[in-house]
């Protein structure tokens, strides 16, 4: 409890992310807007906008699709 906080760098998460139960984002990273972190991912590098993220470390699964309105597995 008495131990001082510190910075690593900064997180930067972009508008109407979600971020999933015990997902870990570290230093330095930027999420683009609109991003989905699954559960207990653990994000390590910066991703863009629209990316569905999970696993340790996190990886794109999916992303959004705006002609379709619909969220595209990643081959």
């Amino acid at each position: 409890m008495k131990q001082a906080l510190e910075s690593k760098g900064p997180i930067r998460i972009g508008r109407n992310c979600f971020l999933g139960y015990r997902a870990a984002v570290l230093p330095g990273v930027t999420l683009g807007e609109g991003c989905v972190v699954g559960i207990n991912a653990v994000v390590t590098r910066s991703f863009p906008a629209h990316s569905m993220l999970a696993g340790v470390p996190a990886k794109v699964i999916r992303t959004f699709d705006h002609s379709t309105q619909t969220w595209v597995s990643v081959s």
